[in-house]
């Protein structure tokens, strides 16, 4: 039974399907644990992520719509920070997380967080939560995990290592959580979703801390969110630099990560083409028509931050109120602010403009307002340092 998009639930009741492919991941040796399928058609009552909520809407920047043009050649580290580092035609892409900001007293939150939502299901019937909050459930969980461990490495520059499911030796197979009789991995937790919901746009609820996977959203999942979000996720993944390439003679490229969650696309080849079809917009779409075949060679395990895993010169960061980010940060460049400042400021008047619209943000639209602020800015006066 094929799941739909307006109704993202789980096949009669999250019924076991059997598929061709036996794992999402690489490992040769690995072997899934069996989680529990059982759930209520309509939930009794919502579960409350408050805290994780607060944690994500705190410190996620969300930088916008990909205009699916590759970001042009990296010239010198002044250009900006986010690309320090990063020559990859994907860096300006992907929500970021303030990382840099996080305290000892913030990792054990999250840490907490982590340990509270393996801990739910003694304290919750798990099997009385509908399919749609076991859904958004699996996500939060995984994601927390991913979160903790990214805060306990940081800071560092790439994060494959720890998450790609190519490397068996991977954080991502590590069964070092107990969830209620059992030790999981996040591994477990990826399959136990893609193979009870048999609908692909769940692969976009991944947080893998790097800016080639799925964004990482500001607020937790709910049962009432969930759909929205990975269709708003399959959308802007689709249709990024870090998800395809509009193709060339014939040939789709498109990111490893397709082959990570190939449990998704029983017949991965004609699945995902079809699933990429059913996303793409714009120029993407208008040459979709002419696609023969795939080639899986985009990856970018960037770490997902705002400094590439790097703590660099003085200068001042901006951010919202309320948030994890400060004014006078030491560790943030002077360009970094104003980079941020103007990606602030372009959400905000296409917000106004047009309200109902997912904004899209245009590298080249950034770097040429970064280029009109940095002639009005002041010259630092400190000793030794020079715009």
């Amino acid at each position: 039974m094929k799941m739909s998009l307006e109704k993202l639930k789980a096949p009669a009741v999250l019924a076991l399907v059997v598929v061709s492919i036996t794992s999402l991941a690489q490992a040769k040796d690995w072997q899934p644990v069996e989680l529990p399928t059982k759930a209520r058609i309509a939930a009794l009552a919502p579960i409350d992520y408050g805290p994780w909520d607060n944690v994500l809407g705190s410190s996620v920047l969300t930088l916008g719509r990909s205009t699916h043009i590759a970001a042009s050649p990296s010239q010198n580290d002044t250009a900006t920070l986010i690309k320090l580092g990063n020559t990859s035609k994907s860096r300006f892409e992907g929500n970021r997380i303030a990382l840099h900001k996080f305290k000892k007293q913030h990792k054990r939150i999250i840490a907490n967080i982590r340990d509270d939502l393996l801990a739910l299901p003694d304290k919750v019937n798990f099997s009385t939560l509908s399919p749609t909050q076991q859904l958004a459930y699996w996500f939060n969980l995984h994601n927390s995990i991913v979160l903790s461990k990214v805060t306990s490495v940081y800071p560092t520059t790439k994060i494959g290592r720890y998450f790609s499911a190519e490397k068996e030796n991977s954080f991502f197979y590590a069964r070092d959580f107990r969830w209620q009789d059992k030790q999981i991995s996040l591994a477990d937790i990826q399959h136990h979703v893609l193979k009870n919901w048999k609908n692909p746009i769940v692969i976009y609820g991944f947080y893998l801390g790097a800016i080639g996977t799925p964004n990482i959203q500001q607020f937790a999942y709910t049962g009432a969110n969930v759909r929205d979000l990975l269709l708003e996720s399959a959308e802007d993944f689709v249709n990024s630099v870090r998800g395809t390439r509009v193709p060339r003679k014939g040939k789709l490229r498109v990111s490893s990560y397709y082959k990570s969650v190939a449990l998704a696309f029983p017949d991965f080849k004609t699945d995902l083409l079809k699933h990429i079809r059913q996303f793409s917009t714009g120029r993407l779409r208008a040459r979709m028509d002419t696609v023969t075949g795939l080639k899986v060679n985009i990856s970018d395990w960037h770490i997902a931050d705002l400094f590439n895993g790097r703590h660099t010169k003085a200068g001042q960061i901006y951010a919202p109120k309320n948030s994890m980010f400060a004014p006078g940060d030491p560790r943030s460049p002077d360009n970094q602010s104003r980079l941020l400042r103007q990606v602030d400021l372009l959400l905000k008047e296409r917000k106004k403009r047009i309200p109902n619209q997912t904004p899209i943000v245009s590298v080249d639209e950034i770097v040429t307002d970064q280029k009109k602020t940095e002639k009005k800015a002041p010259k630092d006066t400190k000793k030794g340092k020079k715009r």
